[in-house]
């Protein structure tokens, strides 16, 4: 049962033998403090329930701000409660109203619905854009409170302070925007949209890919260890049709069978059945013997639960890319290689093959076609630069 008492600091002794008045919330063994402006000597403050200050000049003034304070707190805490809320010392101890909903309080219920759905990547991306925006507002704010300059300042620090790129930021403004739209919908008395009247500038997105050639060079560097560990999982994607980490690092042997594979691709929850070409094999028969669970020794121990997969896929990741970094240096490469440049890379190669187009939607596990097409469009500089070249 939470507890919100005025009290005297008396441990915060000031110069001129006064202590700070304030407000204590305490709730399950832990307590939280709101200074409220002013200070007494301890003979001028008694506790209670009220009339705190007494033979003071201002202690009716003193006496009815401290009143004030402590009533919002009640208020708040019992919205908590009406609203099935958890306690939330934040929300107490803010300037937010009462009746109030903050854009921390629609946050936590999408990213516990995703937390439900087992969704953990997008569960920590609206976690991590939740605290970004209370840096950016040095605490919480009010949804019905926010304006379109408020929205131009959440742009202005997502690229000045957190230095990230204008696609990110573009995608983060769209998360606000589309979490805003849900939080009209539960509460219609928010009002309008802020970001509805905004756009974050992007800029076009430059995939990159690997020639065949390169591949070819990718194939030929002798390497070792873990290097040569992920090289060999980066060209099983590539020659897996763009496979993707998560799949390729938690094949297991069982799903090999009579020159075929058998998976389920993450994004989409397309089954898909891969006939095993010479290049493939090639990688499969250098890892079959092992004794893992999976056939590349990547992950060491079974992932039994979507938490456990999502966090040691994400630690692997990390650890390929670096890998592919250096595998970059060493075959020439200037651009940031990283694991999903395969899948780039596949999409390059048959686009160039001249593959009908819905065939390769399919391959690539895209739900709606249009996808599919920017995709594309955004590999086509190679042969632009190619036939242009051709002209002179």
């Amino acid at each position: 049962m939470a507890t919100v008492k005025v009290i005297l600091k008396t441990h915060r002794k000031k110069d001129d033998g006064t202590f700070p008045l304030c407000i204590r919330i305490s709730n399950e063994g832990k307590s939280r403090y709101k200074y409220i402006g002013f200070s007494v000597k301890t003979e001028q403050f008694k506790e209670g329930i009220s009339d705190w200050i007494r033979r003071h000049p201002d202690a009716l003034y003193i006496n009815s701000i401290a009143e004030d304070e402590r009533s919002k707190i009640m208020e708040k805490i019992t919205r908590l409660r009406l609203d099935n809320r958890p306690f939330d010392f934040d929300f107490l101890l803010s300037d937010v109203p009462a009746n109030g909903h903050t854009f921390s309080e629609i946050l936590d219920k999408i990213a516990n619905r995703y937390s439900a759905d087992s969704a953990l990547t997008l569960y920590s991306r609206m976690l991590s854009l939740k605290e970004q925006l209370r840096e950016s507002f040095n605490g919480d704010v009010i949804l019905n409170s926010i304006t379109i300059e408020d929205v131009r300042k959440i742009d202005s620090f997502f690229r000045n302070e957190k230095k990230n790129t204008p696609n990110t930021v573009a995608r983060k403004i769209r998360h606000l925007r589309s979490a805003f739209r849900e939080a009209q919908r539960m509460w219609p008395e928010i009002g309008h949209n802020p970001f509805e009247m905004f756009r974050a500038k992007t800029t076009p997105v430059g995939r990159i890919k690997l020639l065949p050639e390169q591949i070819t060079l990718m194939e030929e560097l002798k390497l070792v260890g873990v290097m040569d560990l992920y090289r060999d999982a980066f060209l099983f994607s590539y020659y897996a049709q763009g496979m993707r980490f998560g799949s390729v690092v938690q094949l297991q042997r069982d799903q090999i069978e009579n020159n075929i594979l058998k998976y389920r691709m993450t994004k989409g929850l397309h089954f898909r059945e891969l006939e095993i070409h010479p290049k493939l094999q090639r990688i499969i028969d250098k890892y079959k013997t092992g004794t893992g669970p999976y056939l590349f020794p990547v992950l060491k121990e079974l992932c039994k639960t979507k938490v456990q997969i999502h966090y040691a896929t994400n630690e692997a990741n990390t650890v390929a890319n670096t890998c592919l970094k250096r595998i970059a240096i060493l075959i020439g490469i200037t651009d940031k290689l990283t694991f999903h440049v395969a899948k780039h890379s596949f999409a390059q190669m048959i686009k160039r093959a001249k593959v009908d187009p819905w065939v390769i939607k399919d391959s690539l596990g895209h739900t709606n076609f249009s996808t599919t097409e920017a995709y594309l469009n955004s590999l086509d500089d190679d042969e632009i630069n190619k036939a242009v070249t051709g002209l002179y």
